[in-house]
């Protein structure tokens, strides 16, 4: 029973070997169909150009508080000075409209400001962090 299985194992190795050494090697009539033996003719590339569509709008972002509009202008340089906010923004209206009413802005995240200057507030919005934005 012994020699029946070693000689079961080995025939079956065998025949394992040969199935993938048949992947790796093939006759020359397979090789000859990859080989392409005639020059291929020449293909000019052909570029077309892009239809001219607008511009994606960017709207600026802007808030309305104390009386006055804000327009951003980029990452506040100073920390908040204490850990108050001076006022919320509760009020969202479309990107594309100005805020009109106190505590309103145009765009969402908006969770609070603090006044910087007698020009500017550092507005704190989620996932994002302090942005300066001035006085129009």
């Amino acid at each position: 029973m012994k020699k029946r299985v070693f000689w079961f194992i080995i025939v079956l190795a065998t025949a394992l070997a040969v199935g993938q050494g048949a992947r790796y090697f093939s006759t020359d009539t397979e090789r000859a169909k990859d080989c392409d033996t005639e020059p291929k003719e020449e293909q000019q590339e052909t570029y077309s150009v892009p239809e001219e569509t607008e511009e994606p709008v960017v709207f600026q972002r802007k808030v309305y508080v104390q009386g006055a509009l804000y327009s951003e202008a980029g990452p506040s340089d100073v920390l908040p000075t204490c850990g108050t906010m001076d006022g919320t923004l509760d009020l969202v209206v479309a990107e594309d409209e100005l805020p009109n009413e106190e505590g309103e802005a145009n765009f969402p995240g908006a969770e609070g400001y603090q006044n910087h200057s007698e020009n500017s507030i550092n507005v704190y919005i989620k996932e994002i962090g302090w942005i300066r934005f001035i006085k129009e």
